[in-house]
């Protein structure tokens, strides 16, 4: 037997005069295996580097297990590639991605100048999730715009 559910989301948002609000402009995600991540730090630099900031490395490789904390960070380049691609906006390069964590331990992307160039305020949520065998990765692309009257 197989039970359906059907989820319906009701959002109301109340804005007074003045206020902002936010435009999703695109939504990627992405799914690896984490076996594919069972890098070397010597013998896998030139990849590791094209890919992963230094920062990401330090984070990645102060695990006694690395792979899954690079593939999720892999799976998150690939969701804001793909939410800027959905966007039609300018794809920037996996190493100009970087994913970085908060004191609370929560992923986010820095902003590290590669979005000023596209002339709005945007934001990038992601979210990251991995277990043995497969990290995932969602990512949103948002602009700031004033709210119309």
């Amino acid at each position: 037997m197989t039970i359906e559910y059907l989820h319906t989301i009701i959002c109301v948002t109340i804005r007074k005069p003045g206020d902002h609000y936010m435009s999703i402009l695109g939504i990627g995600c992405d799914v690896e295996e984490v076996d594919r991540f069972n890098l070397d730090k010597d013998a896998d630099k030139t990849f590791l580097n094209r890919i992963f900031t230094p920062l990401e490395q330090a984070y990645c490789f102060s695990f006694s297990s690395p792979a899954p904390h690079l593939a999720g960070r892999f799976c998150a380049k690939e969701a804001v590639i793909k939410a800027f691609s959905q966007a039609s906006m300018k794809i920037p390069e996996y190493h100009h991605i970087e994913i970085l964590n908060g004191p609370s331990g929560v992923p986010f992307v820095s902003d590290s100048g590669i979005f000023e160039d596209m002339g709005k305020t945007i934001n990038i949520h992601i979210s990251i999730s991995h277990c043995a065998s497969y990290a995932m990765a969602v990512a949103t692309v948002s602009s700031r715009d004033e709210a119309k009257k």
